[in-house]
């Protein structure tokens, strides 16, 4: 079971993850990330038909301005996990998913507001100097 959990964790950093630091726009869909935890859980089928089905659900998701909806990787890599190790199917991972990914936003703002709030003086003192180069290396690690 603790495989399992740090496989599903790992899929989440590099799907959601490689998102939000590569800029990889699609790596974060859920038709990728369920078939990606399908794949290390041992059950592709299962991963691709929530993937599929979570897909159709946050498809015309768009967060504008202050307004944001259920984040998707979290919501169906947890939903993935569950359906599979429970046994569920899609029952489950839907019936998860939504409320898991409002969870997941949460605590992905949170860390935002951390994380950037604790960068933001050391960026504001490279851009009075000049040196943006040095801003995108520190957010991207480049």
């Amino acid at each position: 079971m603790l495989v399992q959990a740090i496989l599903v964790a790992i899929s989440v950093f590099i799907c959601v993850g490689g998102a939000e630091l590569a800029g990889l726009t699609m790596l974060n869909r859920p038709i990728v990330i369920g078939s990606v935890v399908g794949l290390l859980l041992g059950d592709l089928n299962t991963g691709i038909l929530i993937g599929a089905s979570l897909e159709a659900v946050f498809m015309g998701v768009v967060n504008i301005g202050g307004a944001q909806a259920a984040e998707p990787g979290i919501a169906t890599a947890v939903g993935v996990a569950f359906a599979i190790m429970v046994g569920g199917g899609a029952k489950v991972a839907l019936t998860l998913a939504i409320p898991i990914g409002i969870l997941g936003l949460q605590i992905k703002n949170l860390l935002y507001i951390f994380l950037v709030g604790f960068f933001a003086p050391v960026f504001d003192k490279l851009a009075a100097r000049g040196e943006e180069h040095k801003i995108v290396t520190l957010h991207f690690g480049l």
